[in-house]
């Protein structure tokens, strides 16, 4: 245990020992995003060479360039030919951002009086060379009247989420405690599951979304992404907002052989089932529930254009784009043909990862990408 690491533990054990157990939720925001020592914001542990886990806009251009081709497409069904704004949440290293703003530029398609603004509520991280026209903002609440995307890819898998599990007296949260002894390893405190009745309201509101589960059945709730997505609804006057992500449909997290969660944590590029080992050290994730996303932003005002794979989503911007044709010519297009390859590919990035569109009105589909490729 790092120095670092061993202070966050203890920052967090004491809070418990004067609290009382808290809830996971808690315990992740802090192991995530505690200043300067969570997992997320010590510097370079998300973005520098020895990353836990790979994203899309790293495996190669042809990312950027795919998403950007999306981007403006949803630009000209706004008839948006000044007043533009792309809106990234999540931006991180901004490696998605250079690259969409590098390639609508090479296509005249990036007009003087649009702007791209990077939303990372957690960042601490000092970002260099940041483009023309892209800027770092901590937080948006109102959308202008002007025509906008709002984009995210693997940010909403990142927000804390709660522990929950099924009994035969109704639902319990799991909660963090800490425990001194033996088992400790020597360290002093160790976390623990500590299970508690789920509040009344909170139990009613669930068991209509949720299906008959078994006992023992456990599973995560985010309130932080549906409230997001109401966020977006209520302040986007007018455009889209483009989640990619990795997660289930509701018909697909509740299936027998996911009763234990899909929470996880990631350290060297490793899965690791022990969500309390590192603390600080390892990331943490849980599957969206893209059911939730839905309906959230319907309630604030949002139709859903379509949900779909990240292999038809890619294959189908490719096509369009006329990438798939004939041999590749140079070493370039054959290390992009590779890369997308890799970002298509089944039982990977192409199947584990989702993108949903939505938007202010159904009259802005369809759009090219959610067009099935495989579907003459």
């Amino acid at each position: 245990m790092s120095g670092a690491n061993r202070r966050l533990h203890g920052l967090i054990a004491g809070e418990i020992r004067g609290k009382g157990p808290i809830t996971f939720e808690r315990f992740m925001e802090r192991a995530l995003y505690e200043p300067g020592l969570g997992y997320y914001a010590t510097a370079g542990a998300r973005h520098g060479p020895g990353v836990d886990f790979q994203t899309s806009p790293r495996v190669g251009s042809v990312f950027a360039r795919l998403l950007a081709h999306q981007i403006e497409q949803c630009r000209r069904r706004l008839g948006s030919g000044g007043d533009f704004t792309i809106i990234e949440y999540g931006a991180g290293a901004l490696d998605l951002a250079r690259g969409i703003t590098r390639v609508l530029a090479e296509q005249d398609a990036w007009p003087a009086s649009s702007r791209y603004l990077c939303v990372d509520p957690y960042s601490q991280a000092e970002i260099r060379g940041i483009p023309e026209r892209v800027s770092e903002v901590e937080a948006l609440e109102v959308l202008g009247q002007g025509g906008s995307v709002v984009l995210s890819n693997e940010f909403l898998d990142a927000l804390p989420v709660r522990r929950l599990v099924k009994h035969r007296d109704g639902l319990h949260e799991i909660c963090v405690g800490v425990e001194t002894g033996p088992d400790a390893g020597g360290e002093g405190d160790s976390f623990v599951d500590i299970e508690r009745p789920l509040a009344d309201d909170e139990a009613a509101m669930l068991e209509k979304m949720i299906p008959t589960l078994p006992d023992g059945f456990q599973f995560e709730w985010s309130p932080r992404a549906r409230a997001w997505m109401g966020r977006i609804g209520s302040a986007l006057d007018r455009g889209y907002v483009i989640t990619l992500d990795y997660g289930y449909r509701r018909n697909e997290r509740y299936r027998p052989e996911r009763a234990s969660g899909s929470l996880l944590g990631y350290h060297r590029h490793r899965v690791e089932r022990g969500l309390y080992a590192r603390v600080g050290e390892q990331d943490l994730t849980s599957h969206v529930d893209f059911d939730d996303l839905i309906e959230a932003g319907e309630g604030a005002g949002l139709v859903c254009l379509g949900l779909t794979d990240q292999m038809r989503f890619l294959t189908a911007l490719a096509g369009h784009l006329g990438l798939l044709e004939g041999e590749p010519g140079s070493p370039e297009a054959w290390k992009e043909r590779l890369a997308f390859k890799e970002l298509i590919r089944p039982g990977g990035m192409g199947t584990a990862f989702r993108v949903l569109i939505q938007a202010t009105s159904a009259d802005l589909g369809p759009l090219h990408g959610l067009k099935d490729p495989f579907v003459s």
